[in-house]
């Protein structure tokens, strides 16, 4: 996986952290939690911080990415249809 930043709710964002390092800086600015912990099979451990929205900019320079925020469609996940009972 790779460093990536997507919209998770109203005004937050998902943070992916390829290093520990990252995750721990990212995770000591105000207002972000912990969102996953990935633990792969070569003994390597990749982490998900949960940020508000006005910290995006930090944490794409922090890690190397562009100011943008990508869409649960840009990762390749398949979007999400609501229907609603009659």
């Amino acid at each position: 996986m790779k460093n990536e930043i997507w919209k998770w709710f109203d005004d937050e964002l998902k943070v992916h952290c390829e290093n520990n390092q990252d995750y721990r800086r990212i995770m000591d600015w105000k207002g972000t939690r912990h969102g996953s912990t990935y633990l792969f099979p070569d003994g390597s451990v990749q982490y998900d911080v949960i940020i508000p929205r006005r910290l995006h900019n930090r944490a794409a320079r922090l890690l190397g990415l562009p100011n943008r925020v990508k869409t649960c469609l840009q990762v390749g996940k398949p979007s999400l249809q609501v229907v609603v009972g009659q």
